[in-house]
């Protein structure tokens, strides 16, 4: 079995840049019909696709098949998992995609990386595990926060 290269991916695989659908070209035993939607879903909500034994994250494919080389990693910009339009993709560092992270479901604040302390009564601003500031006033603290992404280059999408 060898590595999936973009001339094999050619002959298996369709793409649809505009709506995102990796689709089969060629039919295979069970529900993998030619002109069928190439994949299923992963715990993490990824579309993943079993090719020749091993399984692949379509967004992956999808780059492999444009652009003819292996992204270090993929950032679906909008962060829907399941957008894999290719004006919603980019090639990305591990860096780079940590600048683009959704809004943690927990947050109390619905602001990313600003949180209440009670025992204080301040709103304490982090990154990850770094500490931005404090204060009592939540305005500000959502302008420390985001003046914070300004200056750091994060993506204008971080935390939505």
């Amino acid at each position: 079995m060898s590595e999936l290269t973009q001339a094999l991916a050619n002959q298996y695989f369709s793409y649809n840049k505009f709506n995102g659908e990796l689709r089969w070209k060629v039919g295979r035993t069970g529900t993998a019909w030619a002109g069928s939607l190439a994949g299923g879903f992963n715990m993490a909500g990824y579309i993943k696709v079993k090719f020749q034994k091993k399984t692949y994250l379509a967004h992956r494919i999808i780059w492999l098949l444009v652009y003819g080389a292996w992204p270090d990693q993929i950032d679906h910009i909008d962060h829907n998992r399941l957008n894999n339009r290719l004006v919603n993709l980019r090639n990305v560092t591990t860096a780079e995609n940590a600048k683009n992270q959704s809004l943690d479901k927990r947050s109390g604040t619905m602001i990313s990386g600003v949180t209440w302390y009670k025992p204080d009564q301040i709103y304490r601003v982090r990154l990850a595990q770094k500490f931005i500031g404090r204060t009592a006033d939540f305005f500000e603290a959502c302008c420390i926060r985001k003046s914070f992404e300004f200056k750091n280059g994060y993506h204008a999408n971080t935390g939505k």
